[in-house]
């Protein structure tokens, strides 16, 4: 994947990550090796989110308010659209 598409992937995950929408967790087996050198990439695994709204629990990609504030593309192709016309 060439780095100029990576940003925006990468920028929309940060932003996910930090609404809640996805949330990162440790393998339990591996729960002892955080903050040490052990702990690798692979043992890090990204999970949806949960949502409590109104009492209920829903997953958090359904809580529309989470979405406001999200700077996101709806297709790559117009990320590559944009990036033609910037270069």
């Amino acid at each position: 994947m060439p780095n100029k598409v990576a940003g925006p992937i990468h920028a929309l995950t940060l932003q996910l990550l930090a609404k809640g929408i996805i949330e990162l967790t440790i393998d339990t087996s591996e729960v002892f090796n955080v903050g040490t050198t052990k702990l690798m990439a692979k043992h890090v695994h990204i999970k949806m989110g949960v949502s409590k709204s109104n009492g209920f629990a829903l997953p958090a990609i359904l809580d529309l308010a989470l979405w406001n504030g999200l700077n996101y593309v709806e297709s790559i192709a117009s990320v590559v659209s944009q990036l033609e016309t910037t270069n």
